[in-house]
C-alpha cells in the first residue's frame, strides 16, 4: 500500500504561490520561476476556456475565468523519505525542492481514470525542464499507461472524456464521476473506500478502476455500503454460494442446456445442481475446485464437461452415470492417476489429461471403444498399456512429454490413427507394427534416444511430415523417403549422420524444406537435388561440409539457404543461378573472397558473411537493391566499395570486428539505414559527415574504435552525441537543419 501512496503522492501539479492569500512567497532557489508558475495558471485557465468554447461550461469544475481557491491546497510535512518511500526527483538531483503549493487533478469517467502530474527532465548544465505526464488507466489496460502532453491538452482532454461519458447519462451518480481534487485529498484515505484503496484493488484485480464516492470495486463485483461483496470470486463463500444457487435457478428456470461457470474461483459445486438435468454443456474452467458433489451425476443428459484449471485430485464415482458424456476436459489439474470412473464412460470420445502428474494409465484404458482423442501430454508416464490396442476409434494420440521408454507393439492396432506425438520421451525404438498405421499423416519422435527407424514405416504412405530431431541416428533404411511421396517437410536435424539418406533425387520431389542441420554430412552429392523443384528451405548449418556440388546451379528454386559453420573456403560462381534466393547465410565458414556473380542475386534481402577471412566485398554488391541486413562483422576487411552506397533498402549494416580505416561518403545515400555497427575496427580514426545524412539512423555501435577526428568527449557521450557532432560541423549542416 505504501507504493500506491507513495505514486499517487506524484499526481501534482507545481500552481503560482500568487494563486491563494495565504500562500507565502517562493523561496529563490526554487526550480520554477514565479513567472513560470504563472504561465502555468495560465495554461490552467486556457484549457478549461478552451473546452467551454467546444463543449460548453465544464462539469462541477470551476468558471473558466479562473482558478477556483478550492483546487489549490497547501502541502507541508514530512518528505517522501522521511514517509518511508522514494525522495523527490529533486532531492536525488540535489535541486532546490518544489514548491509547496500544489494542486492535483484528478479526472474519471466511468472506463478511466486520469491523472495529471509534473515531471523535471535533466538537462544540459544541470537545468530542469518541466513537463507533464498524463497518467490513465482503463479496463483495456493491465497497467497505469504515461503519455507526454502539454497541460492545456492534457486538461482539455480530462474535462472532455468526463463530458463524453456524462452526456449519455443525467443520472446524479455521474455527475460525482468527475472532479477536480487538491492533492491533500489524494493523500486523505488508506481505507479501501478512499482514492489508495481503488487504485490498490485495481491494480490486484487487473478490473475496472472506479472512484466513486460509494467505495472501490472488487474483483469480480463491486462493494455495496455496507461492504458486503456481490461478486463470487471475493472471497465471500457464503456470498459466492448464493450466487451459485441464483444461477442454477435461473438455468432451470430457462432450461438452458449450456452454463459456463469458469473463472469465477468457486471452491466448491452446491449438491443443487443435481436439478439441472436437462444440461448438456457445463464449463467450470480455471476456478479452486479441489473436488465434485456425488450429485453431479444426475446430469445424465450431459454431452461436455470442463474441467481444466482446477486442482481437482480425483473424481466421484457418480460419473459413471453420465452415459451421454463425449467430452472430458481435466487439463491443469493435479491428478495423479487415471480416474478409475473415467474406464467406465464408455461414451467418451474425447479425453484431454494434459499438464497433470499421471504416472500410469490402466489397462481398462481399452474399455473406451469409442475414444477419437487422447491427450496425456505433459505428464509422468512410465508405461503404456498393451490395451491401447484396443482402442480401434482412435484418430489422435498426443503422448508427449512423459518419460516412456516404448510403445507397446500393440499401437499398430489403431488402424485409424492419423495423428500420433511422441516427441520428448526416453524412446529408444518404435515398433515395427508401427507400419500398420496406414492413415497415419504426421508422427512427432522429436526430442527422444531413437538410433533406428524401422524399414516398415515406409508402409505409411500418407505421411505428411518426418520429422526425426534430436534423436541418434546414423542413417535411414534405403530408399524410405522415396517411397513416402507424400511428405513435403524432412527434418533430420541434430543427429549423428554422416551422409545424406540413400535413395537419390526421387527421394525429395515433393519436399519443400529440409533441415539437416548439426549433423557430420561432410559431401553434398551432385545432383542429390535436381528433382527438388518445390525446394524452398534447405538448411545445412553445422555440418563438415569443405565444399559445395558442382552443379549449385541447379537449386533455382530455393529461397532460403543456411550454410553456416561449415569450413567453406570458395563460393561456387554458379549460385548466381539462385535467382530466387532471398536469404542466404555463409558466417562462420573459411571464405576469402565472394565472387562477383552474387550482384546477380537481385532478390537477396539479407546477406550474412560473419566471421570469415574476407579482405574485400565486390562492387557488385551495389546491385543488391532489396537488400535490408549486411552482416560483414569479424572479418580482414580494410575498405568497402563506394557502390555499397546504392543499397537504398538496407537497414542493418553491421561491419564491427574488422580493419576499416574508412567508411565512404555514399554512405549517407542510405536513407533507411537503422542499425550501423562499427565496434572494433583498431585503424578507423574517422566517420564521414554524410553519416549524418542518414534520417533513419537508431542504433550506432563505435566502442573501441579510436576515431580520432571526433573530440573525446563527444565520444564519450556516446553514438548519439557523436550523430550531433557530424550534424553541427559537416558541411551539411543547412540541409539537416532545413530537413528538420
Amino acid at each position: 500500500m505504501s507504493s500506491v501512496a507513495s505514486f499517487l503522492r506524484r499526481f501534482s501539479i507545481d500552481i503560482d504561490s500568487s494563486s491563494s492569500p495565504s500562500s507565502p512567497p517562493s523561496s529563490a532557489g526554487s526550480i520554477a520561476s514565479k513567472p513560470r508558475r504563472s504561465r502555468i495558471a495560465a495554461s490552467l485557465d486556457s484549457a478549461r476556456r478552451r473546452f467551454s468554447l467546444q463543449h460548453g461550461p465544464a462539469p462541477n469544475g470551476p468558471p473558466t475565468s479562473q482558478v477556483q481557491p478550492q483546487e489549490i491546497a497547501t502541502r507541508t510535512g514530512r518528505s517522501r523519505k522521511e514517509n518511508g518511500s522514494l525522495p523527490d526527483l529533486a532531492e536525488k538531483r540535489e535541486m532546490p525542492a518544489p514548491p509547496t503549493k500544489r494542486v492535483s487533478v484528478i479526472a474519471t469517467d466511468r472506463d478511466r481514470a486520469y491523472f495529471l502530474r509534473q515531471k523535471h527532465m535533466r538537462t544540459h548544465k544541470n537545468h530542469a525542464e518541466k513537463y507533464f505526464l498524463l497518467s490513465f488507466s482503463s479496463p483495456n489496460s493491465n497497467s497505469i499507461l504515461d503519455r507526454r502532453v502539454g497541460l492545456p491538452d492534457a486538461l482539455s482532454l480530462c474535462l472532455k472524456a468526463a463530458t463524453s461519458r456524462m452526456s449519455s447519462s443525467s443520472s446524479s451518480e455521474n455527475q460525482k464521476d468527475f472532479e477536480f481534487r487538491p492533492a491533500k485529498e489524494t493523500q486523505r484515505s488508506k481505507s479501501p473506500g478512499g482514492v489508495i484503496g481503488r487504485l490498490s484493488n485495481f491494480a490486484r484485480s487487473k478490473a475496472r478502476l472506479s472512484l466513486s464516492e460509494k467505495g472501490s470495486g472488487g474483483v469480480h463485483g463491486s462493494r455495496g455500503e455496507n461492504g458486503a461483496a456481490s461478486g463470487s470470486g471475493n472471497g465471500n463463500g457464503g456470498a459466492a454460494r448464493k450466487d451459485l444457487l441464483k444461477e442454477f435457478h435461473k438455468c432451470k428456470e430457462n432450461q438452458d442446456q449450456r452454463l459456463d461457470l469458469s473463472s469465477i474461483e468457486i471452491t466448491s459445486i452446491p449438491a443443487s445442481i443435481k436439478d439441472l438435468t436437462q444440461l448438456t454443456e457445463l464449463f467450470l474452467y480455471k476456478n479452486k475446485l479441489t473436488s465434485l458433489p456425488n450429485e453431479i451425476g444426475a446430469l445424465v443428459n450431459l454431452k461436455k464437461l470442463g474441467l481444466s484449471e482446477n486442482s481437482l485430485t480425483s473424481l466421484p464415482d457418480s460419473l459413471a452415470s453420465l452415459h451421454s458424456l463425449e467430452t472430458l476436459d481435466l487439463r491443469h489439474n493435479k491428478l495423479v492417476e487415471v480416474p478409475k470412473v473415467i474406464y467406465q464412460i464408455e461414451s467418451l470420445e474425447t479425453l484431454w489429461l494434459r499438464y497433470n502428474r499421471i504416472v500410469a494409465v490402466d489397462e481398462q484404458i481399452g474399455n473406451l471403444k469409442k475414444l477419437k482423442m487422447l491427450d496425456v501430454r505433459e505428464n509422468k508416464i512410465r508405461e503404456l498399456p498393451c490395451s491401447i490396442g484396443k482402442l480401434s476409434s482412435l484418430v489422435v494420440c498426443l503422448l508427449s512429454y512423459n518419460h516412456l521408454p516404448k510403445i507397446p507393439d500393440e499401437i499398430g492396432d489403431c488402424v485409424l490413427l492419423t495423428q500420433l506425438d511422441l516427441q520428448h520421451n526416453d524412446l529408444t525404438e518404435l515398433p515395427a507394427t508401427i507400419g500398420g498405421l496406414k492413415n497415419l499423416v504426421r508422427i512427432g519422435i522429436r526430442y527422444n534416444k531413437i538410433r533406428n527407424i524401422p524399414q516398415e514405416l515406409e508402409q505409411c504412405e500418407l505421411l505428411e511430415e518426418f520429422i526425426v530431431e534430436s534423436n541418434h541416428l546414423q542413417s535411414l533404411p534405403p530408399n524410405l523417403l522415396t517411397t513416402l511421396t507424400k511428405v513435403h517437410t524432412v527434418n533430420l536435424s541434430r543427429n549423428e549422420l554422416t551422409a545424406f539418406p540413400a535413395g537419390g533425387p526421387l527421394q525429395f520431389t515433393s519436399t519443400v524444406t529440409i533441415n539437416m542441420e548439426h549433423n557430420q554430412i561432410a559431401k553434398i552429392p551432385i545432383g542429390i537435388f535436381s528433382k527438388a523443384s518445390k525446394l524452398t528451405k534447405l538448411n545445412l548449418k553445422e555440418n563438415e561440409l569443405i565444399s559445395l556440388p558442382l552443379d549449385m546451379g541447379s537449386w533455382t528454386s530455393i529461397t532460403e539457404l543456411n550454410l553456416s559453420t561449415n569450413q567453406l573456403k570458395v563460393l561456387p560462381e554458379d549460385i548466381e543461378k539462385l535467382v530466387n534466393l532471398e536469404i542466404l547465410v555463409l558466417s562462420n565458414n573459411q571464405l576469402k573472397k565472394l565472387p562477383t556473380q552474387i550482384g546477380n542475386l537481385k532478390k537477396l534481402r539479407e546477406l550474412d558473411l560473419e566471421e570469415n577471412d574476407l579482405e574485400t566485398i565486390p562492387t557488385e554488391i551495389g546491385f543488391l537493391q532489396n537488400l535490408t541486413k549486411l552482416w560483414i562483422q569479424s572479418n580482414k576487411i580494410v575498405s568497402l566499395p563506394r557502390s555499397i552506397g546504392n543499397l537504398y533498402a538496407l537497414q542493418d549494416l553491421r561491419l564491427g570486428e574488422n580493419n576499416l580505416t574508412a567508411i565512404p561518403e555514399e554512405i549517407g545515400h542510405m536513407q533507411s539505414l537503422k542499425s550501423l555497427y562499427l565496434n572494433d575496427n583498431s585503424s578507423l580514426h574517422s566517420l564521414p559527415f554524410e553519416l549524418a545524412l542518414c534520417a533513419a539512423l537508431e542504433i550506432m555501435s563505435i566502442e573501441n574504435s579510436p576515431l580520432s577526428q571526433i573530440p573525446p568527449e563527444i565520444t564519450a557521450g556516446g553514438p548519439s552525441l557523436v550523430i550531433q557532432y557530424l550534424k553541427m560541423q559537416g558541411p551539411y549542416r543547412g540541409v539537416i537543419l532545413n530537413n528538420q
